[in-house]
């Protein structure tokens, strides 16, 4: 048991200092955000999942489910900080000068119309890095709070809380963005977001997911009370409008 605690404080020790460097990297770099970036991100992860599991196996089982619950809350909290870094710290040395220039490259109202240009450019073979990176970036970026969200928030299971709840945050993002002058104001920007989120979303639907789900409800009687009857409905299969 002790081996297991010591393991996993090293693990989380690790994963902080992992993050630490990952958030000095420049992330308009699309050569260093496919090489280090996008794996180091995942190795971050996998640190974290292995010390809470690790850390979890030396619990008493009646205690697991609100470990479990402590460490949806940490992931969440971890995901808003490298939110805000990759949304607006890591860009506040490439504030435009003028509005007018801002508005020149980094202001798009037009749905689907980055992504469309995105799109050509790589079937052209121009910038095809960045472009994935673009892409890929926006789809990926908050696929976490697609999963942490329902977990925490059991009434964000269904399809239109979950939507009417991510959908203005991340219209507000854009929107500090643009007040900001930092990164881009776009709304292909939101599209992708949101449809990364659900994809993620829409995961946690699958029956493995939904028993797990459940499980967790039954097990932690804030989750339960929280959830509001969740555990029966998820077992009927009706969270669906």
């Amino acid at each position: 048991m002790v081996f297991r605690r010591a393991a996993a404080c090293l693990l989380y020790a690790a994963a902080a200092l992992l993050a630490a460097r990952l958030m000095r990297l420049p992330l308009w770099d699309a050569a260093l955000l496919f090489e280090d970036l996008a794996p180091g991100a995942a190795l971050m992860l996998l640190m974290l999942l292995l010390a809470s599991a690790l850390l979890g196996g030396t619990l008493p089982r009646a205690d697991r489910p609100r470990a479990v619950r402590v460490c949806l809350w940490a992931l969440l909290a971890v995901h808003a900080l490298l939110l805000v870094h990759v949304l607006f710290l890591s860009r506040a040395g490439l504030r435009a000068q003028s509005w007018e220039e801002y508005r020149s490259y980094a202001v798009n109202l037009r749905p689907f119309a980055t992504v469309l240009r995105y799109v050509r450019a790589l079937r052209r073979g121009v910038i095809p890095e960045s472009a994935l990176a673009n892409l890929l970036g926006n789809l990926l970026l908050f696929v976490p709070a697609g999963v942490l969200l329902p977990l925490l928030f059991p009434p964000l299971g269904r399809f239109l809380p979950f939507v009417a709840v991510l959908l203005p945050l991340l219209v507000l993002v854009e929107a500090a963005q643009l007040l900001l002058r930092c990164g881009s104001c776009d709304v292909d920007d939101v599209i992708l977001n949101l449809s990364g989120a659900l994809a993620a979303w829409a995961c946690l639907r699958l029956p493995p997911c939904k028993r797990r789900l459940a499980g967790l409800c039954r097990g932690d009687p804030l989750l339960q009370r929280e959830a509001g009857g969740v555990e029966q409905t998820l077992r009927l299969g009706g969270n669906l409008p």
